[in-house]
């Protein structure tokens, strides 16, 4: 009879357990629609990771039922508060975090932000600058200073150059100009305004020789000494 009983040979519900040799049921002799209960399942640690559903563990697990590294930020909800994650300086890449417009003055450490974190097209506006007296002769680009950058007032002796060489037409020199400005023996008769020179403008002891005078018929009887 070997291999000759056929499944039409054998009533309905009369194989049993011992009728089944031990590890002969495969995957194919098993209903698509078995439905087998859990209790009549044995699958203490035999279900893997890849076994389950997207989604289908809604239930509390502990840390020992999660394979290390298979929690990603996707599964998380809500907001974990700092206190619950262990983390080293610098353990989380700055590319890993959703930054985007959160970072504000107060999470910068005072004095860190260096030339080079400063986009070259930063164009940051003068009032946010605190500029007093901070730029250098170095920093003004040449010829870029006007009448109306400098105070009224402020410019001083020893700001202009001893090789200046001002021109006597920017200068305003009416009634300006004393003695002491004037080098001994540089003024000629073509300075002296015509009829200018009075009595008091001639010295005690200038000693003008009679050569010099023009006394024609201008010496008065009072002029001569007794």
């Amino acid at each position: 009879m070997t291999n000759a009983i056929l499944s039409g040979d054998i009533k309905d519900g009369t194989v049993e357990s011992v009728d089944i040799s031990d590890g002969t049921i495969e995957n194919a002799d098993i209903s698509a629609s078995a439905a087998i209960t859990y209790s009549k399942l044995n699958l203490t640690g035999s279900i893997q990771a890849n076994d389950l559903a997207n989604g289908v563990l809604d239930i509390t697990v502990s840390s020992d039922n999660l394979a290390n590294g298979s929690v990603t930020y996707t599964k998380l909800t809500g907001n974990i508060p700092y206190g619950k994650l262990n983390i080293a300086d610098y353990e989380i890449p700055f590319i890993k975090l959703e930054m985007t417009n959160t970072i504000e003055t107060g999470n910068i450490s005072d004095g860190t932000i260096e030339n080079a974190d400063i986009s070259a097209s930063a164009a940051i506006t003068y009032t946010k600058l605190e500029m007093t007296n901070a730029i250098l002769s170095g920093d003004i680009k040449d010829g870029a200073v006007e009448s109306v950058d400098i105070s009224d007032g402020s410019i001083e002796n020893a700001d202009i150059s001893s090789s200046a060489a001002i021109t006597y037409t920017k200068l305003q020199m009416t009634n300006a100009i004393l003695s002491g400005d004037i080098k001994d023996g540089t003024v000629e008769s073509i300075d002296i305004s015509d009829g200018t020179i009075e009595n008091a403008d001639i010295s005690a002891s200038a000693a003008i020789t009679y050569t010099k005078l023009n006394l024609t018929g201008s010496i008065q009887s009072s002029d001569l000494a007794n």
